[in-house]
C-alpha cells in the first residue's frame, strides 16, 4: 500500500528504473536525541555541547530521520536562519525563528510516518485541534476544549515535542498543511462531526456572551461541518 515514504521515494525510483537500475530500500529508525545532536554537530562542525538546543529543534521537526536532518539544515541555510560567521569562524543560528519554521513537503511526508506513534491521548488531542484549523488561538482552545484545558494542553505538548505542532506566543500552529490534513482526515466522519458540533456549541455560547474574538461566521462554519448538507 501507498505510504508517506513511498510517496517521497517514487520519483527517485522511476528515475532509477529509466537508467536500468533497481532501488534498494534501507529502513532507518529515527535517531535518538543524542545521535541527532552528534549528527548536527558534525554537519556544521560545532562542538556537540553547543548545539543541544538547535539539535532538539531539528530532531522534533524531522522526526529524527537522518536524511531529513540534512535537508532541513540546508533549507535553514538557504533561508538565512543558519549562517556562517566568518568573524567568529563558526556557524550561528536563530533558534526563535527556527522554532517557527514550517516543514518542507518531503520532511512533512516522512514525519507523517510516525504520527501514529503518539499516545492515544496525544493523537486524539491533535485530531481535535485539527478541527479548529491550521493556526489556532489559545482563547479558542480554552473555550472549545472537549475536556479541561490543562489536560488538553498536556496532551498537545506531546505533539509539540514530536514535531507535529508548533507552540506560538498566543496559540498553536501546524508546521505543515499535510500534517493537519492527515490528523483531520484519519478521524471517522462521525467523530469529526461530533467535534465540530461541540465546537459550534462552545463558540455560540461565547458569542452570546459577547466574546469579541468570536464571529457568527465561526459558529456557522462549525455547525455546517457538524451537519453537512447531503
Amino acid at each position: 500500500p501507498a505510504t508517506a515514504e513511498t510517496a517521497v521515494n517514487a520519483p527517485r525510483e522511476r528515475q532509477l528504473s529509466r537508467l536500468g537500475q533497481t532501488a534498494r530500500h534501507i529502513r532507518l529508525a529515527p535517531l535518538e536525541p543524542c545521535a541527532v545532536q552528534e549528527l548536527v554537530a558534525n554537519l556544521i562542525q560545532v562542538d556537540a555541547d553547543h548545539v543541544s538546543a538547535l539539535a532538539a529543534l531539528v530532531g522534533a521537526k524531522t522526526g529524527g530521520n537522518p536524511f531529513s536532518i540534512g535537508q532541513f539544515l540546508f533549507s535553514l541555510a538557504d533561508d538565512g536562519l543558519l549562517t556562517y560567521d566568518s568573524a567568529l569562524a563558526r556557524w550561528t543560528w536563530d533558534e526563535r525563528e527556527i522554532a517557527k519554521r514550517t516543514l518542507t513537503d518531503d520532511v512533512a511526508l516522512l514525519l507523517l510516518t510516525t504520527l501514529r506513534k503518539l499516545s492515544p491521548a496525544g493523537l486524539r488531542a491533535l485530531e481535535w485541534l485539527s478541527c479548529l484549523g491550521s493556526d489556532v488561538r489559545d482563547a479558542l482552545v480554552d473555550g472549545a476544549a472537549p475536556t479541561d484545558a490543562p489536560a488538553l494542553r498536556a496532551a498537545l505538548m506531546e505533539a509539540i515535542q514530536s514535531g507535529f505542532l508548533l507552540r506560538q506566543e498566543n496559540g498553536y500552529r501546524f508546521p505543515h498543511d499535510r500534517i493537519r490534513d492527515e490528523a483531520y482526515g484519519q478521524m471517522a466522519p462521525r467523530v469529526r462531526a461530533a467535534h465540530h458540533a461541540r465546537i459550534a456549541a462552545a463558540l455560540l455560547e461565547q458569542f452570546n456572551d459577547g466574546a469579541a474574538d468570536i464571529s457568527i461566521y465561526d459558529v456557522t462554519a462549525h455547525f455546517n461541518l457538524a451537519h453537512p448538507i447531503a
